[in-house]
């Protein structure tokens, strides 16, 4: 298993990205499972300000990226008093 926290805080380094670095020691394995989580930072998905350059992400948030390719499950818990499913 492969986990990577907050990946909209992490910045690419010299080797590139660090979720593709981590994702990348996993691909030997066919039931790897690899993870990634974050909190959507919505500073990201403002325009730069001037003598800022823009960011090289799709949508400007590496979590919102990698949620539009998944395959955008939603995980829900149950309730243990009204039984009613909850995301």
């Amino acid at each position: 298993m492969v986990t990577c926290d907050e990946v909209d805080a992490m910045e690419d380094g010299p080797e590139g990205d660090p979720v593709f670095l981590a994702f990348g020691r996993s691909e030997n394995y066919e039931d790897s499972v690899q993870v990634v989580s974050s909190t959507a930072h919505t500073q990201y998905f403002s325009k730069p300000k001037d003598g800022e350059q823009k960011q090289d992400k799709t949508t400007g948030s590496r979590i919102h990226d990698w949620w539009l390719k998944s395959d955008q499950r939603k995980w829900f818990a149950r309730c243990p008093d009204c039984k009613q499913s909850q995301s």
